[in-house]
């Protein structure tokens, strides 16, 4: 069971999720990613109606990237009836105020991919109060972006907590 005190999250909290726990969730995994993928199935399962879940349209993308690259619609169709399947995610559009957050986190970090980036900004312009990744460098760079001076995503970071889903336990 998913215990929301364990993360420090309270009822309603706003979860940003990453790409990666999505496709464990929607796309067929390999064998070696089947575990993840049931904790994620699992975690999903626990958070409903417990957390509101949002995700980056970036995501979107990701997810359908190895269809695409199969060339099989048949798959593409279904992640896309996985991800709308009782709007449980509210995607988020990528906007000026996630582009420079995003900007800003790759002078921070500059290690940190672009989608990465683009994740984080989300996270924090819509003050999520945690978000789900399979990245443990998410956590030293939302340390590092919480250390910056000033309110806004600043702010948000210095709350947000990194749940990773090696780390789910289901």
């Amino acid at each position: 069971m998913f215990d929301l005190d364990e993360w420090e999250l309270s009822r309603g909290s706003l979860l940003l999720i990453d790409s990666a726990p999505l496709i464990y969730l929607v796309d067929s995994v390999s064998a070696r990613d089947a575990d993840r993928a049931e904790a994620v199935r699992g975690f999903f399962e626990a958070a409903s109606g417990a957390l509101r879940l949002a995700a980056s349209t970036l995501a979107w993308t990701e997810c359908l990237a190895g269809p695409f690259k199969a060339a099989d619609p048949a798959s593409a169709d279904r992640i896309r009836t996985a991800l709308t399947e009782g709007s449980r995610i509210a995607f988020e559009p990528v906007d000026i105020a996630i582009a420079e957050e995003a900007a800003r986190l790759g002078a921070l970090a500059p290690a940190l991919g672009f989608a990465d980036a683009i994740h984080l900004a989300t996270a924090a312009t819509i003050s999520a109060a945690a978000v789900l990744t399979n990245d443990e460098a998410w956590r030293r760079i939302v340390a590092a972006a919480g250390r910056e001076p000033g309110n806004g995503p600043a702010q948000a970071y210095r709350s947000m907590r990194v749940l990773l889903v090696d780390e789910l336990g289901f």
